[in-house]
């Protein structure tokens, strides 16, 4: 079975770049463009990765995940937060820890690398999902 992705970004282009990659390597991705859209999509379907940006339209990238945190499915998600305006994570550490998010990717940030970092966490135990609950219980 192919993974699922889902991407929350608001650039289309780049959101479209992301999807490709993931395509290309038999992986299932989605776009969602805005915050709600992104909460709706994975309400909707619950993905097995979710890539999000955190300066999305109106609602930010950290309350999407609080959202998808609390659905099923969502609980222990694997997730990636990324942005161009944003260049360190550590504004951002606290929220991560909280969330159990795997990384933080400051734009622009290589496919290659991202395709090779979203393959290696859903290559862990349980695609990921393990990994999630062990970075939940030390945040």
């Amino acid at each position: 079975m192919s993974h699922r992705i889902l991407i929350v970004e608001d650039d289309k282009h780049f959101a479209g770049q992301l999807k490709e990659l993931f395509d290309y390597h038999g992986l299932y991705a989605r776009i969602a463009v805005t915050g709600p859209d992104g909460i709706e999509a994975f309400r909707d379907a619950p993905a097995d990765f979710v890539l999000i940006n955190v300066m999305l339209p109106q609602v930010h990238g950290i309350k999407v995940l609080e959202q998808i945190r609390a659905m099923p499915r969502g609980g222990d998600v694997p997730a990636i937060l990324m942005s161009s305006v944003y260049k360190s994570e550590a504004l951002f550490k606290p929220d991560m820890a909280r969330l159990g998010v795997h990384a933080f990717l400051p734009k622009p940030f290589s496919l290659i690398d991202v395709g090779r970092k979203v393959n290696g966490i859903l290559a862990e135990p349980e695609a990921g999902r393990l990994g999630v609950r062990a970075l939940l219980d030390q945040g």
